[in-house]
This record gives structure tokens, C-alpha cells and sequence, in this order.
């Protein structure tokens, strides 16, 4: 999906993604998408994860060369969301995309 757009995002500053929210952010697959996603333009994100301090140390190696930003951020509890929305807007600026890289697992996961 994201080749599909490229060409078109190249030829439209106005629509280029610069900034993301990453809510689920330590995630590998939202890590695949940051990194799918830097060619093509983008520079800042906010990785929305439950366990900050667990990835704080490990930001520039995670991503190299973008400028990664962390937030408290719980899937299983609603009454954060807004302030972790608010929180992202103001490190960010402007959120151009928001990815939802979050997963719940039933009881027999892993059985």
C-alpha cells in the first residue's frame, strides 16, 4: 500500500508525511512502517508505547536518523487517550499519520 502512493506523495509537498503517531510503537511492525515510511519523507514520530522506560534507551538505534519521541500510552485504558493525543500534537506539531500498531491477544496465546 505504501508504493502505491509514493509517486503521488512526491508530487504533493502539502501531502507528504512527515510526522506520525505510532500508538503500539515498540512494536515490530510499527518499527517496519517507520522505516518504510523514512525514504518517502518522513522525519519526527511519536511512539505511543506502555512502557516507556523499556525503549527510551534503545530510540537511536531503533530508527536511525529520525527524530523519535516517546509517550505514555496504555491501549487497554481509554481515559489516556486524549492526553496522549495532546501530548503527541504538541512534540509533533502537526500529526500527518497516525498508525495503529497495537495487538491483543486472546488467553491461549502462546499455548
Amino acid at each position: 500500500m505504501l508504493s502505491c502512493n509514493s509517486a503521488q506523495l512526491a508530487n504533493d509537498r502539502d501531502l507528504m508525511i512527515e510526522t506520525a503517531l505510532v500508538l503500539g510503537g515498540s512494536s515490530e511492525i510499527a518499527q517496519a512502517i517507520l522505516l518504510e515510511l523514512k525514504p518517502q519523507g518522513l522525519k519526527r514520530a511519536v511512539l505511543a508505547v506502555r512502557s516507556p522506560q523499556e525503549i527510551e534507551p534503545l530510540l537511536d538505534s531503533l530508527l536511525p536518523g529520525l527524530d523519535l519521541a516517546v509517550c505514555t500510552w496504555d491501549a487497554t485504558d481509554a481515559s489516556g487517550s486524549a492526553q496522549m493525543v495532546a501530548d503527541a500534537g504538541e512534540i509533533l506539531g502537526r500529526i500527518d499519520l497516525v498508525v495503529c500498531a497495537v495487538g491483543m491477544l486472546g488467553h491461549h496465546a502462546g499455548r
